[in-house]
């Protein structure tokens, strides 16, 4: 498989492969995300959980609505990731010291 593995925006690295969103070493799994925003079998109002995923992915980025560094609001359509990101080819990406 080819293309870029990891993406690299300010001090915050994503792996596409694992869903992992790293911050200086730091892992956020996508099932702790998904367990912090929407806990066991929570029925989900899809506009609200929009707004707070939304707000709660500001905070874990510390990005403010009024002066964005990464996630901008477009009133009345949506949100636009705004960081410049830098992708990695796979190739580039050295393994976890713990793979062996």
């Amino acid at each position: 498989m080819s293309g870029p593995a990891h993406y690299c925006f300010s001090v915050f690295e994503a792996c596409a492969e694992t869903g992992e969103l790293r911050r200086q070493g730091e892992i956020i799994t996508r099932q702790e995300l998904q367990q912090r925003l929407w806990p066991g079998h929570t029925f989900v109002d899809y506009d609200n959980s929009l707004n707070n995923a939304v707000g709660r992915l500001r905070q874990a980025l510390h990005d403010v609505p009024y002066a964005p560094r990464f996630v901008e609001t477009v009133p009345r359509r949506g949100y636009r990731f705004i960081a410049p990101v830098k992708a990695h080819p796979r190739e580039q990406v050295a393994a976890p010291a713990d793979a062996h």
